[in-house]
């Protein structure tokens, strides 16, 4: 029982850091605006 519990544990805290780290670079995408070709514009 307690195996399992460290197990669900560790997937847990390994899940919520994927989930953070994965968060960050589309916040960071934000930031950046490149810009537009004249074609791509209306």
């Amino acid at each position: 029982m307690l195996l399992k519990k460290l197990l669900l544990g560790i997937a847990a805290n390994l899940a919520l850091l994927v989930a953070i780290l994965g968060v960050q670079p589309t916040s960071l995408g934000n930031w950046y605006q490149p810009e537009v070709p004249e074609e791509l514009r209306r």
